[in-house]
C-alpha cells in the first residue's frame, strides 16, 4: 500500500512558525506535536510556570501562536462568548473580546458553552460561539466581522471547531435539525459555500435515537487534491474545500459522532460514537463509495469514545472514555498484539504526541504519559477537571482545565 496520503492543515500565507499550536489538534490537526523536548512530570506543587484562573469551564483545548496562548469561555450564563488571549511568558491576559447572546441554547453540562477550540493563521483568530455565531478576532484583540450560524439546537450542545484551508475559515455547523458545513472568507467573514447536511433530532429518549457529530473535520492530501473529510451521522463526507463540492461519501458510522478521523496511507480511519462501528475508507473514490472503498468496517459493539486517536508508524492508538488505551493495525481496525490496559479514569480529551510519547486528560485533572507499549510514564495530577487536549510549543505544555489555565515547563522555577 503506497503511502500516497499525508493529513495537513494547510493555512493561510501566514506568520505562523515551527513551534506554534495554531488550532485544534496542532499545526497538522492530527495532535503530534513538533520536534522537541517537552516535560513529562508535573504537579500543581513543581513544574507549573504559570496559572491562571478561567472565566468558566469549557472542552475547547488552549491555542498557541508566537508570544500568545488563546482560549475560548463563556460568561455570565453564556450571555458572553469570548475569546481571551494570555501571554506566554507568565500568563498575563493581555485582552478579552466576544459577542453577547441573547437567545436561548441547549447544552449538556459536561459541555459548557464555547467548547469549540480556536484556530489562527497569525493574524486572525477564529471561534466558533455556536448559537452565538461564529467571529474572526485580530491577534491583538479586534472584532473583525462575526458570521450568524443561526440557532445550532441539541440536547448535548456543539463543539466543533474551524480550521483554516488557503483563504477560508471552515467549520461543521451542528449538531441538530439543521447540520451543514459553512466556509467563510477569513478575512471578511463573507460565506464561500455551504454545504446542506441532513439533520436529527436535537433531543431523545432512547440513547439509540440520538443522532449528530460533534467532531472537527480533517483536511487530507490525496494525489495531488486537497480533500475536506467531514464525519457526519451515519456517513464520512468528503468535500473540496474551495468549492463545497462533493467528492465523494461513504455510509456506514454510526448515528453519533465524536472523534475527527485520522489518516494512514490511503485510508481514513473514523471511530463512531456510542460503541457504533469503526470504519477504514480509502480516499481515492468518486460519488458514493460504499460499496467500492471501505476497505473495513467493524461493526462488533466498540468501546465509547470521545476523544481522538492518533496513528504513529503503522499503529493506530486511541483511548476509550473508559481510559483504557488501545494499539490497533489501521490497514484492518483489529486489535495489534501491543495490546491495551487502562492508563487512567474516565477521559474526553483527544490523544496528543510529543517526543514519542502519548498524552491524555482526564476528567479528574490526571494528565497521563505513557509510551508505544502503553507502560506509564507519569501521572500528573492537577487541581481541576480537564475536559480537553493539551497543547504544546517549544518545550511547554498549556493545559485548560475548568478552572485554569496551566502552562508547565521544565524551567518553571
Amino acid at each position: 500500500m503506497k503511502a500516497a496520503v499525508l493529513l495537513t492543515t494547510v493555512l493561510v500565507t501566514s506568520t505562523v512558525h515551527a513551534g506554534d499550536w495554531p488550532g485544534w489538534r496542532g499545526p497538522n490537526g492530527n495532535g503530534i506535536a513538533p520536534e522537541g523536548r517537552f516535560p513529562t512530570e508535573w504537579s500543581e506543587q513543581e513544574g507549573v510556570r504559570w496559572k491562571v484562573p478561567l472565566p468558566s469551564g469549557s472542552n475547547s483545548s488552549p491555542i498557541v501562536h508566537g508570544d500568545r496562548v488563546f482560549v475560548t469561555a463563556a460568561e455570565d450564563d453564556g450571555r458572553f462568548r469570548g475569546l481571551y488571549a494570555y501571554r506566554r511568558t507568565d500568563g498575563k491576559r493581555l485582552w478579552r473580546t466576544g459577542v453577547e447572546f441573547t437567545g436561548k441554547e441547549s447544552t449538556h453540562r459536561g459541555n459548557p458553552y464555547c467548547s469549540a477550540t480556536p484556530v489562527t493563521d497569525g493574524r486572525v483568530v477564529c471561534a466558533s460561539f455556536g448559537s452565538a455565531g461564529l467571529v474572526g478576532v485580530s491577534v491583538t484583540g479586534e472584532l473583525l466581522w462575526k458570521v450568524n450560524l443561526g440557532p445550532l439546537e441539541h440536547v448535548f450542545g456543539n463543539a466543533s471547531s474551524p480550521i483554516l484551508f488557503d483563504d477560508l475559515c471552515v467549520l461543521w455547523c451542528g449538531p441538530g435539525r439543521r447540520q451543514f458545513v459553512l466556509a467563510v472568507d477569513v478575512r471578511t467573514g463573507e460565506e464561500r459555500w455551504r454545504f446542506d447536511v441532513p439533520g436529527g433530532k436535537p433531543d431523545y429518549r432512547q440513547p439509540s435515537d440520538c443522532v449528530g457529530s460533534w467532531a472537527t473535520p480533517v483536511l487530507v492530501e490525496a494525489e495531488g487534491r486537497t480533500q475536506l473529510v467531514v464525519p457526519a451521522p451515519e456517513q464520512l463526507v468528503s468535500l473540496d474545500p474551495k468549492t463545497g463540492e462533493r467528492l465523494w461519501f461513504a455510509r456506514g458510522p454510526g448515528k453519533l459522532a465524536y472523534a475527527s478521523p485520522v489518516v494512514w496511507n490511503d485510508l481514513v480511519v473514523l471511530p463512531s460514537g456510542f460503541h457504533g462501528p469503526m470504519l477504514g475508507v480509502r480516499t481515492n473514490g468518486r460519488g458514493d463509495v460504499t460499496r467500492t472503498h471501505v476497505a473495513w468496517t467493524r461493526r462488533d459493539r466498540q468501546p465509547q469514545q470521545i476523544g481522538s486517536p492518533v496513528v504513529v508508524g503503522d499503529k493506530l492508538v486511541r483511548v476509550t472514555e473508559g481510559g483504557v488505551a488501545e494499539v490497533l493495525d489501521p490497514r484492518t481496525g483489529l486489535a495489534r498484539d501491543d495490546g491495551r490496559d487502562r492508563v487512567t479514569g474516565q477521559t474526553w480529551g483527544s490523544l496528543a504526541v510529543a517526543d514519542g510519547r502519548f498524552y491524555v486528560c482526564s476528567l479528574k485533572g490526571e494528565v497521563v504519559v505513557f509510551d508505544e507499549k502503553l507502560e506509564i510514564v507519569s501521572r500528573n495530577q492537577l487541581d481541576d477537571r480537564i475536559g480537553s487536549a493539551p497543547a504544546f510549543s517549544d518545550g511547554d505544555v498549556f493545559v485548560r482545565g475548568f478552572e485554569n489555565l496551566y502552562c508547565i515547563s521544565d524551567e518553571s522555577d
